[in-house]
């Protein structure tokens, strides 16, 4: 029998796929890549899909779909899918317009300085030395005060003097810092990643306000993104791209005074980040609802694992065809999954039930329209990245999505998935500790000569597994973290 409660369900699962994509990030960059001298290649599938052992790589990039691909898509979908929660909380509060639009900004101000300051104290780009090693942990410490979420009891002039002590410091070590050239500070010189996260938090946010007035105004909105976000794509204008006759002219716009802080080529991933949004739109109206404590005896327990499972299988067979090359037998088997997938989710009664069903529809509906463009730019792509990369890997998240809520919070197993969830709320800092944790700590060490650098020539699949264990200390570590509540800001 269900009951009714009016406690506000939370989003563990977005916070779960979020910590999936940082933990891939983290494991990709520690794996064995074969243009190091004397280390091995892993098979192609276990690197981006225009890299890896092929003899392409000097030439013409094949086509293909990795789950090293889907990480980063993944990431801004998430990203995409938090804006209503985080920005709704601020409404309710009967924030001001005024006073919202200024954290919008001050946030991406923030992301900026991180990509900036990320990508002046990585180590081996600072020349890789024992030395470099302790400056680029020292870089990292100090980026405690300015993101750490500090306790409410603590006064407000404290909070401040921390923050302006951490921002005096990470400027006075961006001031000092030489490179292998001789050069010091630059502001070309940033993490791209970040830097897209940046712009697009800026804008989608914004136009996620300006949804927010009604229903007109959100299709307006997003539809404002998806045009912004193929005008970003033309604007790579590639030859073998979709560019609507407008390629030259919007290339000419990536060049500007104020290009090392937005391009417009940058929102070419409003085309993940739109599907995102639209995501967490739904998974706030499900958070808001009335609700059950189980969905109804129909779909609790098999079918709802059946629809688990159904949801691995399709993403696991869409990275598998897209990598294959397989023409045909992909989008067949991909809707073959998708129908078995609508028959499991229909009839809903339950308010989870209707998130499930809505969750699938639009999966469907965005790798349809990635696999219809799929064939349009000579196959799906990251490098060059296609419209078919930005909306597979926009319904891939989706379907993903679908995956955690039923397992983790419909299902109830949190526990198993604890390390993602964690991880998943702490990005930034999981993120950081990518080049300020690991790198340092494993060199200090000796660890990386005693072990790291002879398994890697040993056995390339020995060397993935250490870095998957090098890759899951740095997540207990931010685990440990984030369960005594040292978190930062994003």
């Amino acid at each position: 029998m269900s009951t009714q409660s009016d406690t506000p369900r939370r989003a563990l699962a977005l916070d779960a796929l979020r910590g999936l994509a940082i933990l891939g990030m983290i494991l990709s960059a520690r794996i064995p890549y074969g243009w190091t001298e004397g280390v091995q290649w892993l098979p192609g599938w276990m690197y981006h899909g225009q890299e890896g052992p092929n003899p392409e790589w000097f030439g013409p990039h094949p086509a293909g779909f990795t789950w090293v691909d889907l990480v980063f898509p993944a990431f801004l979908f998430a990203m995409g899918a938090a804006f209503p929660l985080a920005l709704s909380r601020r409404l309710e509060r009967r924030a001001s317009g005024l006073s919202i639009g200024a954290w919008i900004l001050q946030r991406f101000v923030l992301l900026v300085f991180f990509a900036i300051y990320l990508q002046h104290t990585i180590p081996y780009v600072m020349g890789d030395s024992a030395a470099d090693h302790w400056v680029g942990l020292l870089a990292f410490l100090i980026l405690f005060p300015i993101f750490t979420r500090f306790p409410r009891s603590w006064s407000s002039p404290l909070i401040l003097g921390l923050r302006v002590a951490g921002l005096a410091s990470a400027c006075g070590l961006l001031a000092v810092i030489r490179y292998p050239d001789g050069g010091g500070f630059d502001l070309y010189r940033r993490d791209m990643i970040i830097l897209v996260l940046a712009n697009v938090a800026l804008v989608g946010s914004a136009l996620w306000l300006l949804g927010s007035r009604g229903k007109g105004w959100r299709v307006l909105a997003y539809g404002l993104g998806l045009a912004l976000g193929v005008l970003g794509h033309c604007s790579m204008n590639q030859p073998t791209h979709v560019t609507l006759g407008l390629g030259e002219a919007l290339s000419r716009l990536n060049a500007h005074p104020l290009s090392w802080m937005t391009q417009l080529l940058l929102f070419k991933y409003m085309l993940t980040v739109v599907p995102g949004m639209i995501a967490g739109d739904l998974l706030l109206a499900w958070m808001r609802s009335p609700h059950e404590e189980r969905p109804t005896a129909q779909w609790f327990g098999g079918r709802l694992w059946v629809l688990v499972w159904v949801t691995l299988g399709l993403v696991v067979f869409a990275h598998i065809g897209l990598k294959a090359r397989w023409v045909i037998a992909t989008p067949v088997g991909l809707a073959v999954a998708c129908a078995a997938g609508f028959a499991l989710v229909r009839s809903p009664r339950t308010s989870t039930e209707r998130f499930l069903a809505r969750l699938w529809l639009w999966g469907g509906i965005w790798l349809a329209i990635g696999m219809a463009l799929e064939p349009l730019e000579g196959g799906i792509k990251k490098t060059p990245s296609t419209l078919s990369y930005y909306t597979v890997s926009a319904g891939l998240s989706i379907f993903l999505l679908v995956l955690f809520t039923a397992v983790i919070d419909v299902l109830g197993h949190r526990r198993p998935m604890g390390l993602l969830i964690t991880n998943g709320q702490n990005p930034m800092l999981a993120y950081a500790g990518i080049r300020g944790v690991l790198g340092p700590f494993y060199r200090l060490t000796g660890i990386d000569a005693l072990i790291t650098n002879p398994i890697f020539r040993f056995s390339a699949w020995l060397g993935a597994l250490w870095g998957l264990i090098k890759s899951l200390s740095l997540a207990a570590l931010v685990h440990i973290l984030t369960r005594r509540k040292i978190l930062w800001r994003s």
